[in-house]
């Protein structure tokens, strides 16, 4: 049984199902844009994403909904809706609504390449 095979070459790289020994993977080696019609913006309902106070006011600035206070933590979260995923997340095209001046976080965060790492998402069958 193959332990690697591409599910689809994009503009960046490649998007392939791995075996490992924890399960079966999707494998984003490839720019965040170019899967996000695979992934459907997953990253985007990562709970806690802290932002600086430069972050705060550049965001706030853009949509001041988009941030809010976490009393327990004592920092500034970007919000979330009560589908649990960002509210900076564009519910039509599943694109990040302030893309270019995201946090951080968002910016340095891939689901699988790099230093670092994100969700590896265990997967009960691919089809290809």
């Amino acid at each position: 049984m193959e332990r690697k095979r591409v599910v689809k070459t994009v503009k960046s790289g490649e998007i392939r199902a791995e075996v490992g020994a924890d399960g079966l993977h999707i494998v984003f080696d490839c720019d965040c844009l170019d899967a996000n019609n695979i992934c459907k913006s997953n990253c985007c309902s990562m709970p806690g994403i802290n932002v600086t106070a430069e972050e705060f006011h550049r965001i706030s600035a853009i949509n001041p909904k988009f941030i809010f206070f976490n009393e327990l933590s004592e920092e500034y979260e970007m919000q979330r809706e009560s589908d649990g995923y960002c509210a900076a997340l564009n519910r039509e095209t599943g694109l990040c609504s302030i893309y270019d001046s995201r946090p951080k976080v968002c910016q340095v965060f891939h689901c699988s390449r790099g230093l670092q790492r994100g969700w590896k998402p265990v997967i009960s069958r691919v089809v290809f």
